[in-house]
């Protein structure tokens, strides 16, 4: 690890006396940098610089660190336990964060009870996650919010993207996952328009019309895992 002292640098706003940076190894697209701030009262600020060297294999994506970096901001001010977001670079692909102390492999946790503790808050955080209203959030770095379904489907499709432009194709695993992924998709997509147009009938609906959305759905499920053909796994939802 590379280690270089600055000085006369400032962090927000607060003037240093030296700084001393540490390059950490470890992931394959983003650079990471332990910062030590030695401020000018005596104390040291603990923080942590991202950045992209630009030959990763998301360099050059959809996800940028100015993505990344918007997402830390919106949810500093939410329940989630986020590190704060310091400074955004206005022009490289960088940005500081306050450096949060601690492991991040979860396998070389040897202590079962300590594996357990750290899943749970791990479960809670997610269900925390998704309890956030979406586009309540400061977020316009992301773009306007829209269907889930559109989402789900732009996101598999940046996903086969890298994978072609990193010259090996969509791997055959990759593109069977893909294939049910997009299998259910039309499921769900199609029992919503039938729950839609049911919602509008102001008639009970009777026993058999249930029968018959179950094996609608279960036919349409039938399908799920089988692999996609085509140089690209998206495929065109079915028409109600």
């Amino acid at each position: 690890m590379d280690q270089q002292p600055l000085v006369g640098e400032d962090i927000g706003d607060h003037a240093t006396d030296a700084l001393q940076i540490t390059r950490h190894t470890g992931g394959a697209s983003r650079a990471g940098y332990a910062v030590d701030a030695h401020l000018a009262d005596g104390t040291t600020r603990e923080l942590w610089l991202r950045t992209d060297p630009g030959f990763g294999p998301q360099s050059a994506t959809l996800y940028s660190l100015r993505r990344e970096a918007a997402v830390y901001r919106a949810l500093g001010a939410t329940p989630m336990r986020v590190a704060e977001l310091v400074a955004v670079h206005p022009v490289l692909p960088a940005f500081l964060m306050q450096r949060v102390r601690g492991e991040s492999r979860f396998a070389q946790i040897a202590d079962a009870a300590t594996q357990e503790s750290i899943a749970r808050q791990f479960v809670d955080q997610l269900a925390t996650l998704h309890h956030l209203d979406a586009p309540a959030l400061d977020l316009p770095e992301l773009g306007a919010p829209g269907a889930l379904l559109g989402h789900v489907l732009d996101e598999i499709a940046e996903w086969e993207q890298q994978y072609t432009a990193a010259g090996g194709g969509v791997p055959a695993h990759v593109h069977a996952t893909t294939g049910q992924i997009y299998a259910l998709l039309a499921v769900v997509e199609r029992l919503d328009a039938i729950v839609a147009r049911l919602d509008r009938l102001d008639t009970p609906i009777p026993l058999s019309a249930v029968h018959m959305l179950d094996e609608s759905a279960g036919t349409s499920a039938g399908s799920i895992g089988a692999p996609v053909d085509g140089s690209s796994a998206r495929q065109d939802s079915p028409t109600v």
